[in-house]
């Protein structure tokens, strides 16, 4: 580790342990003031390849949807929000049900629960700070959804950046209650439907770049996305539930983004809509996607 690693790695594993005793709003307070410490463009600690800081703020550049001045300050709360991220880890390793609760405004869970009452889904998230903390929700509310990840437990603990370990440190205890299935594991499509076709529910991001699935629009340039959602939906007849956690700031609770789509044979015309959807979301608040630190690896 660089020493800007290793000062957030004690960041992390210090500060944030402290603060993760504390129920939200009280924890979010130390986030606008430390959380965008210790990562710049040179020295960026996530997990992605060197420059994807700099690639970040050319992606907000390219897609004109902010004024250029005002791009380093979303980007300075994109980290804030990356460390709320890393500390509401803690709090789902902990099993710290009322914080998780707590996190979320009350009127949406309450909108979610209406949803998960009728039947599954195959619900479809995306790359926001809260995105372990909505499975987490579905959880303690009693509604099961296995939920399909990338594996960061594959990196090496020596080499792997603060992020990363916040990550493998949760999974590995995660795990043991909360249905897992890893990116890089065999015949994904193959389990996902066994538990859909057993009245269960699937939760997992779209927006993941390096698939060529289902070619979609998103702030006007063509992406490659994965459709693996949409074939899953069709293949068990199942709707889709798009449910996106955002905030409008990083110390303020979520609100919870929901809209149903039916199963379709036409893939590309449901990923569309989700990525509609999740377009729509991102303008909400940029600084709470993580997708512009790899939006150009998904352009078609």
């Amino acid at each position: 580790m660089n020493i800007s690693d290793r000062c957030l790695d004690i960041y992390f594993r210090k500060v944030l342990e402290a603060a993760a005793i504390l129920q939200p709003p009280s924890a979010y307070k130390i986030l606008p003031y430390t959380g965008h410490l210790f990562r710049n463009f040179r020295d960026y600690s996530c997990g992605y390849e060197p420059g994807a800081f700099f690639r970040a703020h050319r992606n907000l550049e390219e897609v004109n949807i902010l004024p250029s001045c005002h791009i380093k300050d979303v980007l300075k709360e994109y980290l804030r929000f990356e460390t709320r991220f890393a500390l509401e880890n803690i709090w789902v390793r902990r099993q710290n049900r009322q914080h998780v609760i707590h996190s979320f405004n009350n009127a949406d869970i309450n909108s979610l629960e209406k949803l998960i009452r009728k039947q599954n889904y195959v619900i479809v998230s995306a790359h926001f700070s809260g995105i372990i903390d909505m499975v987490e929700l579905l959880r303690v509310i009693g509604y099961k959804a296995t939920f399909i990840a990338s594996n960061a437990m594959n990196q090496p603990w020596n080499v792997a950046t603060p992020m990363q370990r916040s990550v493998a440190a949760l999974f590995r205890s995660w795990r043991l209650r909360q249905p897992l299935i890893f990116s890089d594991e065999k015949n994904i499509l193959d389990r996902s439907s066994k538990v859909l076709l057993a009245d269960e529910s699937m939760i997992m991001a779209a927006d993941v770049p390096g698939y060529k699935g289902a070619r979609v629009s998103m702030f006007g340039k063509s992406l490659w996305v994965p459709a693996g959602s949409a074939i899953m939906a069709w293949k068990c007849k199942v709707p889709i539930l798009v449910a996106i956690p955002w905030a409008s700031a990083c110390d303020k609770p979520y609100k919870i983004f929901l809209r149903t789509i039916p199963a379709s044979r036409d893939y590309d015309a449901v990923m569309t809509k989700i990525f509609e959807h999740i377009e729509t979301v991102v303008r909400l608040n940029p600084a709470g996607w993580n997708g512009w630190l790899y939006f150009h690896r998904m352009l078609a």
